[in-house]
């Protein structure tokens, strides 16, 4: 028999068992290789030469990777801005933490003959070309000012941080450490997660005043308009939307006051529908899904002031009756014996908290506690049902005794 010489072998074994090919050998099913016919490598070789190597198959793209995130916005053509809007989109809710945060990138400098002798006495010193957040991009895209002045760029992209933001905001009120917790020494974990938080609500609080500041400058129709009657802009209209969406999904975090009184303020727009609608669903959908009451409370004691202040300014009149029926989905179950139970329980928490300032400090963490957790606790419940029934039937009277001032002049 004539005996074959066997090549040697071109793969080795990994720790788990899989094969893998030497630094000089053959690169079939390696990633973007091809294989020994010279046909590429398919995705499924991919993923497996992914994981022998040990480095992730999927990676987000980094900020300078995204094309034109540098291009100043007034440079590029309307239909880049909307490609650059999704892209941010995207990259935003595949890594949020790493899109909130600005990246900076190494310059290699320009060689010549010239200037070797001074690169050479400063090979220490680097140079960095800072590329600003994907987060700080897609703000400037919403805001016309930085945008070249596109509307429909601008509404595309405040629709994109709605959708962002509903994604990526946790479900309770985020608690930023004080100075004393922040000069303890901790894990670098936590650290991350602080500064996570810190720049999340930076980047909502910002979202917010952009939203309010556009509804503001668009309430009465486009800049230079005496009449103060006209119908409001579609972009201030798609940012009071955004408002009214944020405060059916987000009244649990963080500035839920600031939400409330743009929303309830709009209720009684008279000069769209649309606007007024979409606020007054929003505050009806808020008194459903509320089972702790306590935004349902804040939310009926601003309508009852804005309708104390119509009775005041204008005898009562002006206040559309889509207001007063937002009233008929709050869900009031209360007892006379439960609210009287909840104002006494109130009344010995209030005299525990002015004895000493650690019970204080201790309330306002056993508070935070039940923001935290998923149970209702009944007596909280009962008195802020017992005070937003306090509220409404004294709105009623009011308008009532309006209504009938009314009567006997015409009479």
């Amino acid at each position: 028999c004539i005996k074959h010489r066997s090549k040697p072998s071109q793969t080795i074994m990994t720790e788990k068992g899989r094969k893998r090919d030497r630094p000089g050998g053959s690169a079939k099913g390696s990633k973007g290789g091809g294989g020994d016919d010279g046909k590429p490598a398919s995705k499924k070789q991919q993923r497996k030469a992914a994981m022998a190597a040990k480095t992730p198959y999927f990676s987000p793209k980094p900020s300078s990777s995204i094309v034109g995130i540098d291009v100043p916005l007034d440079r590029l053509m309307p239909q880049k801005r909307i490609e650059l809007i999704a892209e941010l989109s995207e990259s935003i809710l595949e890594d949020p933490s790493t899109a909130l945060t600005s990246s900076r990138t190494d310059v290699v400098p320009t060689t010549s003959k010239a200037n070797t002798k001074d690169q050479d006495t400063e090979t220490n010193e680097k140079q960095y070309h800072k590329t600003q957040s994907k987060m700080n991009k897609l703000f400037e895209l919403a805001s016309l000012s930085t945008n070249g002045h596109d509307a429909h760029a601008a509404r595309l992209a405040l629709l994109s941080l709605l959708a962002i933001f509903q994604d990526i905001l946790p479900s309770d009120r985020i608690r930023l450490p004080t100075e004393a917790e922040t000069n303890v020494r901790v894990s670098k974990d936590v650290k991350k997660t602080w500064d996570y938080e810190r720049k999340l609500l930076q980047a909502y609080q910002r979202y917010l005043q952009l939203l309010e500041k556009t509804w503001e400058d668009g309430k009465f129709g486009h800049r230079g308009l005496s009449d103060q009657t006209g119908p409001p802009t579609t972009l201030a209209a798609t940012s009071i939307i955004a408002l009214s969406q944020l405060l059916q999904t987000s009244y649990l975090f963080n500035f839920r006051s600031n939400l409330i009184q743009i929303v309830v303020r709009q209720t009684n727009n008279h000069s769209s529908d649309d606007v007024r609608l979409a606020c007054c669903h929003a505050l009806s959908v808020l008194f459903t899904k509320d089972v702790q009451g306590e935004a349902s409370l804040e939310a009926v004691r601003r309508m009852a002031k804005m309708v104390k202040e119509r009775h005041n300014q204008q005898g009562g009149r002006g206040i559309h009756p889509d207001v007063m029926n937002t009233w008929l989905s709050l869900p009031l179950r209360i007892h006379e014996d439960e609210a009287m139970a909840a104002k006494i329980a109130a009344q010995v928490k209030k005299k525990r908290a002015k004895k000493s300032e650690e019970a204080k400090a201790t309330q306002d963490i056993e508070n935070e506690m039940k923001e935290g957790e998923a149970t209702v606790d009944k007596l909280e419940l009962a008195k802020n049902q017992a005070d937003t029934l306090h509220a409404v039937i004294l709105t009623y009277f009011r308008i009532l005794k309006v209504q009938d001032g009314a009567a006997e002049q015409i009479d």
